[in-house]
């Protein structure tokens, strides 16, 4: 779904065990670039943000794209 160098937004927070709380830290539409994929999450910067939690803003490709 999600791929590395994608750029996505936080658009709803879910607090879980694992990572604790991102209210406060992270806040909503935030936008963040993808560095990697997990099952149900990705990881952007030092933070896990899960596939329910946000939405896709620009596709990679066209980031590499825009940026040559």
């Amino acid at each position: 779904m999600y791929k590395v160098g994608d750029t996505v937004m936080l658009v709803k927070i879910l607090d879980s065990e694992e990572r604790g709380k991102l209210t406060g830290k992270v806040p909503l539409r935030t936008k963040g670039v993808v560095r990697h994929v997990f099952k149900d999450s990705v990881a952007i910067d030092d933070y896990v943000w899960y596939f329910n939690e946000i939405k896709l803003v620009v596709r990679g490709e066209l980031n590499e794209s825009l940026s040559q």
